[in-house]
């Protein structure tokens, strides 16, 4: 049923994961009865879509009452560890109506971070982490300090607007 629904070869992820840790690529038949009954309670299935070269990371500053307040999104390059290794602002077409659609179904509050691949030209939505993602340092750099804003926000009670976000592209440094 999984593979007429989802084809070969589709991913087995974590309900509760970070950094790509637990994932696996099911090739096989043998491979997926290794994990089937943890299917639901600890793993989920996932089609693959799209490729590695256009993978984006949005980050939405959410109101928890169906809106966003302010967001940025990265298209990046994952390290082998499955987190942000290269990244770089870029202007997703239609993400505002994106964001909007989410927001409204899901009502996430504070920072917010969602998970796209572009597949056959349609954006395709491959996780929501409702919290400061580990790309924050990085998009801080860009001018959206989303830890900055949640203090702001639910500390000192300040409004959250959209900030300057500046564009150029950081990488890892290498040695």
């Amino acid at each position: 049923l999984l593979v007429s629904k989802y084809g070969l070869p589709f991913l087995l992820k974590p309900r509760c994961g970070h950094g790509s840790k637990g994932i696996v690529k099911v090739n096989t038949l043998e491979e997926f009865n290794k994990y089937k009954e943890n299917i639901g309670s600890l793993l989920m299935v996932q089609p693959i879509v799209g490729n590695d070269d256009e993978e984006f990371t949005t980050s939405a500053f959410c109101d928890g009452k169906g809106s966003f307040l302010a967001y940025m999104t990265l298209k990046r390059k994952l390290s082998k560890d499955g987190f942000t290794e290269k990244a770089e602002v870029v202007e997703l077409e239609n993400i505002e109506k994106v964001l909007i659609s989410l927001c409204e179904l899901y009502e996430p509050l504070g920072p917010t971070n969602f998970q796209f691949r572009k597949h056959q030209g349609i954006l395709k939505l491959l996780e929501i982490n409702p919290r400061i993602s580990s790309s924050t340092s990085i998009r801080a750099k860009f001018g959206y300090n989303e830890s900055q804003m949640a203090v702001d926000y639910f500390i000192n009670g300040k409004e959250i607007k959209q900030p300057i976000i500046t564009t150029f592209t950081l990488a890892k440094k290498t040695k």
